[in-house]
């Protein structure tokens, strides 16, 4: 491992690796605090190494010290969860591989127990499943001063294989450690670098927009990842399906859905799917690019297609570097099903889907009204205002366009008045297919309006 002023971090992961390994190599890149006599205590290696903004650099040093068969790369904030280091020597000498890719769960706080983030209660997002455990060859070497890879050395060796008994648990992206280390700043200023060095290379520029989406500055980051979105463009086909390239999809098709029309997204999430992309992260956004590109134009055709993204990224259950959001497939993509077969009319369909949902975050608001919105298109018109009601108190204006159609259906024409009204003081609703079912509703009530005046 690589560390520098780990002193807080240090004594929970030596600890962890106890009876896993026969050595452990520490390079120091400068602590001022007591990381080095921790890791003497624990008879570790230690290596002093000047730090020159490059994390390859440094953990190709430590590979330098190594003297065993294989390594197995852990970070200061890291632990191997309890159990793993007989699972790991089990795995050595039952299935020998070249590259084990090990599941890192990121913790929520620094008091989560392992149990509970491994169980995935105390767990931030999805579980990666990282290259960590690796044959010791002449020729393994990292690159890249941030992000490091070893994907020259993967490709010349046995295809990795799963290794999910020996776990990792992650506190580094605790907001408590990531504010107070300001990791953010130094990842900012050694991605800047690296995209100066590296001109024609997508992963810096890629890397960097996803992290300045997460420091609040979207138009920097939207202005990246179209110039890595055009480098990656040049790349072979293989290399556009590297986990970055879905994360950069991800990143690009969230941006441009927020910021631009959907017209102006659409082409980049069609050249996506020409480009085989079955990341489910990466197909969620396609499909959401398509929905609201459906908004304007071509609509069924383009609602089957965001439909047959939604379906894609269900299925697919293959364990990847890049984590799948968490709930995508428990609740987000259900939805997403729904409500794109509730406006190809498909109503049974969507009630099918929607009923698959399991909420997990307690606002399960948008459930309530996906729901509420299929049960009126197939008559249950009862059901679906016994559904809506619990949701009109919230600020959003969706219940109240939804709801307006629902009492039209039961006949009450001042209460669908009132709504609609109630509707327009709130706002534009946030599925903007409401506003248009709204739309149609008005010019209904027009009608049945005048044919009263009219009426002897």
């Amino acid at each position: 491992m690589i560390v520098r002023d780990e002193a807080e971090m240090l004594p929970a992961c030596l600890a962890s690796v106890a009876g896993a390994v026969d050595q452990i190599v520490v390079v120091d890149t400068g602590s001022v605090d007591e990381t080095v006599e921790i890791a003497r205590l624990a008879a570790a290696h230690v290596v002093q190494h000047p730090w020159r903004d490059d994390f390859a650099d440094a953990r190709n040093a430590a590979l330098s010290f190594a003297l065993g068969d294989y390594v197995l790369i852990l970070d200061a904030d890291e632990q191997l969860a309890p159990g793993a280091a007989k699972a790991l020597r089990s795995a050595l000498l039952e299935a020998p591989a070249d590259c084990y890719l090990l599941p890192l769960h990121n913790a929520d706080a620094l008091d989560a127990a392992p149990a509970e983030v491994l169980a995935g209660s105390r767990r931030e997002g999805g579980i990666a499943y990282l290259p960590r455990l690796l044959r010791l060859t002449p020729d393994l070497r990292w690159e890249g001063t941030i992000h490091e890879h070893i994907r020259s050395w993967l490709q010349r060796h046995q295809a990795s294989r799963l290794l999910p008994g020996v776990a990792i648990i992650h506190y580094g992206y605790v907001p408590e450690i990531w504010r107070r280390r300001d990791k953010g700043t130094r990842n900012q200023r050694m991605l800047e670098q690296r995209c100066r060095d590296e001109p024609n290379n997508p992963d810096p520029r890629a890397y960097l927009a996803r992290d300045l989406v997460a420091r609040g500055d979207p138009e920097a980051a939207l202005e990246l990842a179209l110039e890595a979105w055009e480098l990656l463009r040049r790349l072979p086909a293989p290399d556009r399906l590297r986990p970055i390239g879905a994360s950069l999809v991800s990143t690009t098709l969230e941006l441009l859905s927020r910021h631009t029309d959907p017209l102006t997204a659409l082409p980049y999430a069609s050249e996506a799917l020409t480009w085989g992309h079955t990341h489910p992260d990466a197909l969620f956004f396609c499909g959401i690019t398509l929905e609201r590109a459906a908004e304007v134009e071509d609509r069924s055709h383009h609602l089957r297609e965001a439909l047959g993204c939604y379906r894609r990224a269900l299925a697919s259950d293959e364990p990847g570097t890049l984590p799948v959001t968490r709930g995508l497939r428990a609740s987000t993509l259900p939805l997403r099903m729904g409500l794109a077969q509730c406006k190809l009319g498909d109503h049974e369909a969507a009630l099918e889907s929607l009923a698959s949902v399991r909420p997990t975050v307690p606002d399960t608001i948008p459930l309530q009204l996906a729901l509420a919105e299929a049960l009126t298109d197939a008559q249950r018109h009862d059901e679906a205002l016994q559904l809506l009601e619990p949701t009109l108190g919230t600020d959003s204006s969706d219940p109240w366009w939804l709801g307006a159609e629902i009492v039209w259906r039961l006949g009450l024409v001042q209460d669908a008045i009132h709504f609609l009204k109630h509707a327009r003081q709130l706002g534009p609703p946030l599925e903007t297919h409401r506003q248009r079912r709204g739309a149609t509703l008005i010019a209904e009530i027009q009608r049945h309006l005048q044919a009263q005046e009219v009426a002897p």
